[in-house]
């Protein structure tokens, strides 16, 4: 795991939180390319829940060599974790990623990544085949101003990435450039992490990571854990290391309860991205 320090982070001036964190990824990335065979990006609000999972179970496999998942809640493919192979492909999506900061229509900026990481998508893996659609998602891009607006955007661009899709039948993932770039599903067992305020900040078995462990929403939220994790290097080390997970025996609950409620999630966003995709009016674009 590497922690980035202040002085490193200040070296790239006053360019977006988002647009540095990536430059770091991919340019350490380069500098270590012969000792490091995988990059797991994660935010800083993400942490592990169930150490029983290996990361292992996660890496890309056979022809993959990028990975991110949709988030739960909305339509939006998630920005602030992926996991790629440290080669110059993987690098190259990366600092294109970053270097959108310039095409970000000023009237959107506040949106970020999260938004433009679904135009990043469409660029590299197929803009150019349904021209008009693209330049007609964009035009709403130009003109967003708010959230709603820039879900509109998203739905529009994820219709033409649902229209490039190579494996429009898999359950588990949208496949792109020959299965190189894979985006997992909503209810992919392949996903990772998850956002915890999506069922009570509760978990099970099957969740590896949560999202949205900030400082002031674990104090207003009920504990995952009775103390606070704080282990030693040789109980990590050690056959132990799962005492260093002190769980309120609460937290945990039946996979299948967790599952029926994201179930209602994916109904409701599906609902949503279709009301969405019809403000768009990309349907009628030919």
């Amino acid at each position: 795991m590497i922690f980035v320090s202040k002085t490193l982070f200040e070296e790239y001036g006053s360019i977006p939180f988002w647009v540095k964190r990536n430059c770091l990824v991919s340019n350490f990335g380069q500098k270590n390319e012969d000792k490091i065979k995988y990059i797991v990006f994660i935010d800083g609000d993400m942490g592990v829940v169930n150490p029983l999972h290996r990361l292992e179970e996660y890496l890309p496999k056979n022809e993959e060599e990028i990975l991110f998942y949709d988030r739960m809640f909305n339509n939006e493919i998630m920005a602030g974790s992926y996991i790629i192979r440290n080669n110059l492909y993987t690098r190259n999506f990366i600092n294109y990623f970053a270097n959108y900061e310039y095409k970000i229509p000023k009237t959107t900026s506040h949106y970020n990544d999260n938004v433009a990481l679904q135009a990043v998508f469409l660029d590299l893996v197929g803009s150019t085949k349904y021209p008009k659609q693209y330049k007609h998602c964009l035009h709403i891009f130009s003109n967003a101003t708010t959230f709603e607006q820039n879900m509109i955007f998203v739905s529009c661009i994820r219709y033409i990435l649902n229209l490039l899709n190579e494996e429009p039948n898999n359950p588990d993932y949208h496949t792109y450039d020959k299965g190189k770039i894979k985006i997992l599903r909503k209810l992919s067992p392949k996903r990772w992490a998850r956002d915890t305020w999506l069922y009570h900040w509760l978990f099970c078995e099957d969740d590896f990571m949560l999202h949205g462990w900030k400082k002031d929403e674990i104090a207003s939220h009920p504990k995952i854990f009775l103390t606070e994790f704080n282990p030693t290097e040789s109980l990590c080390k050690s056959s132990n290391f799962l005492e260093a997970w002190n769980y309120n025996l609460s937290a945990k609950v039946s996979c299948k309860e967790i599952n029926e409620n994201f179930m209602g999630w994916v109904q409701m966003t599906y609902i949503n991205h279709l009301n969405d995709l019809n403000l768009s009016k990309v349907l009628f674009v030919k």
